[in-house]
């Protein structure tokens, strides 16, 4: 108690500081609003919402994943925060159901059979040797779909992708491809102090998801142990790991910390997973759970063809800007569906580049509309809407309103109405909240996180 006490000292006197240790502020134009902080019986996590009423995240955020109490969920209550800047946030209280945890016998046959798939492509990259070893290891499973009681408004989204495709043998996230990690978490060495603006680094994967790999590690000082892929086709010693989590790198100063948990891995508009374990060996390497095992399991649960619950833009009155708008449409039915775009707009200021979706789309395949509002940089006085038709039943409503991104009243979500937001009548807990978790990860720091 002499240690918390001190903590509350140290935290009171302190002022709010970014996210991310050394990382780089992310500005208010970068946000992308399906990103959202979480606070939960476990404590501070991230997590991102797909199509307004589920919610991705890691697993360990809700429930212990090892331990006596595995499984065991506490609360079915969440406090979620949308915004850049979590003290201006807007703020929504929701209960959950889970949706899925991919812990059940079908979600691991599941992924069985994917990964013989892909370890069939790493066989036929190394002929002469048959093929990298495959190495199993028991999967983590740190990953969760929650079912929200009441939708939250987004204007962005992403696409649930795998790092590797076997079917179509494409790798979607590139080994060396820089891509930006963003998060709430701790912002010092000493991870003492949670973040209060969302902060950013750059990161990559080492090799690639099939890439057979070295049995002996490389070392270097700033990410410690890693694999190093297997460059002749005898591959003597080459092997192959069989999991569903990937380990990828920070490569400038900023690296993920302890309250990034749940944080997307996001490019190119997809998204590959979530964070599930930061600084390992107190070095630049985390690991990520990654969907590359888990998209076939994702259909049942969703059925339904995915999109932001709310695309568009929220603007200013007298706002001249033209803004990009990008609509990530994701097929999540068991079924391919023939996209027929067409854009219907009665104010003249919409266009919509539909080339990506105009196609046969298979199931969990996906697309990106892009639409472009007030290209003639017109002064916007009165909000306006347009929608775009997909196939039949299926429309998607653009918005372009004057709803503040800021607020100071809670949306609880117990009408239904998931219009309105704010962030500060429940301050007072979740800062009690806050204090607890910091003190209890520093007297337990080898968890997962």
């Amino acid at each position: 108690m002499r240690q918390l006490g001190l903590l509350l000292a140290t935290v009171m006197c302190s002022t709010a500081s970014y996210a991310v240790v050394n990382g780089s502020p992310v500005s208010q134009s970068e946000y992308q609003d399906f990103m959202v902080q979480i606070n939960t019986s476990i404590g501070a996590c991230s997590g991102s919402l797909i199509g307004g009423e589920y919610l991705l995240t890691a697993r360990h955020c809700i429930m212990p994943i090892s331990g006596a109490n595995a499984g065991v969920i506490s609360s079915y209550s969440l406090s979620i925060k949308q915004g850049v800047t979590k003290s201006t946030a807007l703020s929504y209280d929701r209960t959950f159901t889970v949706a899925t945890t991919f812990t059940s016998v079908n979600a691991s046959a599941d992924k069985d059979a994917l990964a013989a798939d892909i370890y069939n492509d790493v066989v036929a990259n190394y002929p002469l040797n048959g093929g990298a070893n495959l190495i199993t290891w028991p999967y983590v499973s740190d990953l969760v779909i929650l079912k929200l009681n009441s939708p939250i408004p987004h204007t962005t989204g992403g696409i649930l992708a795998p790092i590797y495709n076997p079917t179509t043998d494409a790798t979607l996230l590139p080994k060396n491809t820089d891509f930006v990690f963003r998060g709430w978490g701790y912002v010092d060495e000493a991870e003492s102090q949670l973040a209060d603006t969302m902060q950013k680094t750059t990161a990559r994967l080492f090799v690639d998801y099939k890439d057979g790999v070295n049995s002996v590690d490389l070392f270097d000082v700033r990410y410690g142990f890693y694999k190093s892929v297997c460059t002749d086709a005898v591959a003597a010693g080459c092997q192959w790991y069989q999991k569903d989590y990937t380990d990828f790198y920070s490569t400038s100063t900023g690296r993920a910390a302890e309250g990034d948990s749940g944080s997307p891995i996001f490019h190119n508009n997809r998204i590959f997973g979530v964070l599930s374990k930061s600084n390992i060996n107190y070095v630049h390497q985390h690991q990520m759970a990654d969907l590359t095992l888990l998209m076939d399991a994702f259909v049942p649960y969703f059925n339904k063809v995915l999109y932001p619950y709310s695309p568009g833009k929220h603007i200013k009155s007298g706002d001249t800007t033209t803004y990009s708008i990008a609509v990530p449409v994701q097929n999540m039915t068991p079924n391919a569906i023939l996209f027929t775009p067409v854009l219907n707009d009665s104010t003249g200021l919409f266009t919509a580049d539909m080339t990506d979706c105009d196609r046969l789309v298979e199931s969990k395949d996906g697309c990106v509309i892009n639409v472009t509002f007030n290209a003639a940089n017109q002064a916007i006085t009165t909000e306006k809407s347009a929608s775009i038709y997909l196939a039949s039943g299926l429309n998607i409503p653009l918005t372009v309103d004057f709803k503040s991104t800021t607020s100071s009243v809670v949306d609880s979500g117990n009408t239904g109405n998931a219009g309105s937001g704010g962030g500060s009548s429940n301050g007072i807990l979740l800062f009690i909240l806050a204090l607890l978790f910091t003190w209890r990860s520093q007297m337990r720091k080898t968890e997962r996180y």
